[in-house]
Order: structure tokens, then sequence, then C-alpha cells
């Protein structure tokens, strides 16, 4: 029974209910990585815990090889752990406040380009429904390869103030919905076919298309279009899709509607940051005004 576990066990199945999917998987393995270090080292990982033992630990990882992004996601379930521990008032301070993280710089990549997501989607058409389907809802959609899996076919003929509105549930649980552009419509309705119940996505034998299922079909599309296939996963072309969207002119503001995103830093860190937008950056203002 639970009620017979450590205050740690029954805090951390507390702090891991809060999120699903993915994200749960993720937090739960690296929470454990960090109960059982704690555990190794002789300390309570709910009350024993102090600011030192979070260094050492962070140490620990960065002298392991772990890169710094790794680095951060162990550490974020631990950090919400504590802080969720001093909310409900089973510690008085979180051992993880002023513990400092390697910082992460941001590099400048150059994602997928408007003539790279058009050859891929072209490819795509070529060998079925379903990869064009799956490959547009990634690039003209943005959405996340769960959120694409998620789809039913009566979700994309929702009509809403004269257009089609995609109505699901995205990251964290959160219900979303986006208008579908009328140049996707076709693409979608031609996946459905005559059905009108059901996964969208399916596997040849009618199930609902997994994750990783779909991951292989963009990699399959990936390569008829004449990339190397370990280049492009579908989160590149999510990416593509945001970074695109920037380009175009849209503000940081709409583009986070876009990509869903709670926090703009988000949108900001990973997607405007990383544009080689060369031709509008302030320079080019300045030395208009300084000429001479």
């Amino acid at each position: 029974m639970l009620n017979d576990q450590p205050d740690y066990v029954r805090h951390g199945v507390a702090f891991l209910a809060r999120y699903t999917g993915q994200t749960y998987q993720n937090y739960r393995y690296h929470l454990d990585c960090w109960i059982q270090w704690c555990l190794r080292a002789g300390l309570d990982p709910l009350h024993d815990v102090q600011r030192v033992h979070v260094e050492l630990y962070i140490r620990e990882l960065i002298e392991a090889g772990y890169a710094t992004g790794t680095v951060h996601c162990r550490l974020a379930p631990v950090r919400g752990f504590y802080d969720m521990a001093v909310y409900d008032d089973l510690i008085f301070k979180d051992p993880t406040r002023g513990s400092r993280l390697p910082k992460i710089t941001a590099k400048r990549k150059q994602p997928f380009d408007r003539d790279d997501l058009r050859q891929l989607m072209a490819a795509a058409r070529e060998i079925s429904p379903r990869h064009h389907a799956l490959v547009v809802m990634l690039s003209m959609l943005g959405m996340r390869i769960s959120e694409a899996c998620s789809i039913d076919v009566p979700d994309i003929y929702n009509q809403e103030g004269g257009y089609r509105v995609l109505r699901f549930v995205g990251k964290g649980n959160k219900p979303a919905a986006m208008a579908i552009p009328y140049q996707a419509i076709p693409v979608l309705e031609a996946q459905a076919g005559d059905r009108r119940d059901g996964p969208l996505l399916t596997t040849l034998d009618g199930r609902r298309c997994h994750r990783h299922t779909a991951a292989s079909l963009v990699k399959v599309a990936a390569k008829r279009a004449g990339f190397a296939p370990d280049r492009v996963h579908p989160h590149l072309l999510r990416a593509a899709a945001i970074t695109l969207l920037m380009d175009s002119g849209v503000g940081l503001r709409e583009a986070q509607d876009f990509a869903r995103h709670e926090d703009p830093r988000t949108t900001r860190k990973h997607y405007d940051l990383n544009r080689n937008d060369y031709g509008t950056q302030a320079t080019h203002l300045l030395g208009a005004r300084l000429a001479v």
C-alpha cells in the first residue's frame, strides 16, 4: 500500500501524477535517477537533501560526460519535486534553489527551409495518402508527433465560424485548437477516405498509428525526397514550421500561439534565436543611420 511507503515515495507519486504521456515517462526516469543517487549516498531524498548535495549531483553528471541539455533535463523533475514539497509543507526549504546548472549556449542551427519542406511533402504524396497527411500535419500545422497520432477522422470535419477547426489534446494534457488551412484539407480527407470514425493515421492493419511508427514514416518520406533519413525526424518538421512562420514576418506572440508554448521564452530561445535572418538584423538600420 502507498501509505506504507516512505514520504519521498508518496510525494514522488503525487508529483508525477500531474503529468501524462512522454513527459510522465521522462520525468519518472530522471526523478528515479536522482532518488537512487540519494539512496546510494545514504540520504533520505525528501528530508536529508541540502543544496550541496544537488551541486554534487550536477557535478557528477557533468564529469560523467552528459551534455548540458541532458543535465538540465535530469534536474527539471527534481526541481519540481522539491518545489511541490515546499508548497505542501513537507519540507521548509527547496534544496535546489541556488544550485547552479551549466549554462546552455543557444546555437544557431539551420532547420529545414521552405524548399526542403515542399520537397518532403511532394515525396510523401508520391508514397501514400498516409505519409502525405502525416508530413502535412507536422510541417504545415506544426503538430507534435503524438498530437498527429491522436487525431480521429471526425476531428478533421469540425466547422466553426466558416473554418475547418482541428481540436485535440496537446502537450501537458491541455486542449488545443487550430484552423486547418485550405491546402491541407484535401490531404487529410484523402487519408480519411470513406471512413467517418476511428483514427486518422492508421497502421496497415487499421490500428492507430503509434508515434514510433509515425516517425519511421517520416524517415521513409525523407529517403524518397533525397535527404539522409537520420537527419530528418518529426520534431525537425515542427521546428521548421515555426521558424518559417517567423521568417514570414509573424510576430513572437503569434508564433508562440501557433507553437502552443506556455512561455514565450521557449519560442524565443529555441526558434527565434536559431534563425539566420541576417537581412533584418538591426545592424542594417544602424549602418544606414551612421553612414557618411
